[in-house]
């Protein structure tokens, strides 16, 4: 079984490769038909019929086999962003460092489990982010591998801006340079091994407790995405689902007053209780509303515990939203998570 934010992931995947094959393939491919190959289904581009990583293996294989391009995973790996994560993502853009944001995505694990295991671990000196191959050696190419690893690494990079230091951080891969090593050369310019003993990033540690730097118009983005595979209600409650965009994008650094939300709709608070009771709701209850969709979204689609998840929510600590989550659902997080469909 598959996921809502699974198929988010492998969608995006395919969508870049389609973009990579029309780049570097030397005559048209009929892309619906080599899809076929491996059995997806596609509707358009980015989007297909569910799809199965043993899919995303095969059509990797015979992309390599048939169409001899070079590099795939370092190519989409180029290409993936936030918003290609689903929930993932948006827990991502509520870390505040680095080292959050490395253990919330172990927590989304199940998103990547069937296409690469990802490890993330610890010493006095140094963080690791070791990767492990799941395509059990279906291609000639390491791509799930290229992917990973450089996903992470062009994801610190970013993060970090300016405390992330090429020169401090170690890329080894456990086999031999392909014939198209240059391609890793232009993007792990320093400190680059292959025939290591793991295929694992290795940087100081200090480094995780840095600060992670968020473009707001991206956070933004990805709040908007995730509210509307919670909810989607922009035509119809236009002022509500400005609000719960805008929530989304704030709960990282604790929820806004009425007050201050109407200050930043360019109105006054009046105004948007106003508007707000015309569509049959509240601030209050927009609040709530958004906290625990979000949270249904973490209890069905991740592990975090109800500890990581009130903290994601800018609740001070547990009992409160445990408390509220109760209330709005009549069960607890714990028997939300156990007796829900997936």
């Amino acid at each position: 079984m598959t996921s809502l934010n699974q198929q988010h992931f492998f969608n995006a995947i395919l969508g870049y490769w389609e973009s990579i094959v029309r780049q570097e393939s030397a005559a048209p491919v009929d892309l619906a038909g080599f899809l076929r190959k491996a059995g997806i289904i596609r509707i358009t581009q980015g989007q297909y019929q569910t799809i199965q990583a043993t899919q995303i293996h095969t059509l990797m294989a015979l992309t390599v086999d048939q169409l001899h391009i070079d590099g795939l995973g370092l190519r989409i790996a180029k290409r993936l962003k936030l918003q290609d994560m689903g929930a993932w993502g948006y827990a991502m853009v509520s870390c505040q460092n680095l080292k959050q944001l490395l253990d919330t995505g172990l927590q989304f694990s199940y998103i990547t489990k069937d296409y690469v295991d990802i490890h993330i671990g610890y010493d006095s000196e140094y963080a690791y982010i070791t990767a492990e191959d799941r395509s059990y050696g279906k291609s000639t190419q390491h791509y799930t591998i290229e992917d990973a690893i450089c996903h992470y690494y062009l994801g610190i990079e970013r993060f970090l801006e300016q405390d992330f230091n090429r020169k401090h951080i170690q890329v080894d891969f456990a086999y031999p340079a392909p014939h198209y090593a240059s391609l890793y050369r232009n993007i792990f310019t320093d400190n680059l091994n292959f025939n290591a003993p793991k295929n694992q990033l290795r940087f100081p540690v200090e480094w995780i407790s840095s600060a992670i730097s968020m473009n707001p118009a991206l956070i933004a983005h990805v709040a908007t995405l995730q509210s509307q595979t919670l909810i989607d209600d922009s035509t119809v409650h236009p002022i509500s689902y400005q609000i719960r965009v805008k929530l989304l994008t704030q709960l990282k650094y604790g929820l806004p007053t009425m007050e201050s939300m109407a200050s930043e709709m360019n109105t006054t608070s009046r105004t948007l209780r106003r508007k707000l009771l015309e569509e049959g709701t509240t601030y209050k209850h927009l609040v709530l509303d958004t906290r625990m969709q979000v949270a249904r979204d973490y209890l069905l689609n991740t592990r975090l515990n109800t500890t990581e998840i009130a903290d994601l929510l800018s609740y001070h600590s547990a009992p409160p939203f445990f408390r509220a989550f109760q209330r709005y659902y009549g069960v607890s997080p714990h028997q939300y998570r156990i007796e829900s469909p997936r």
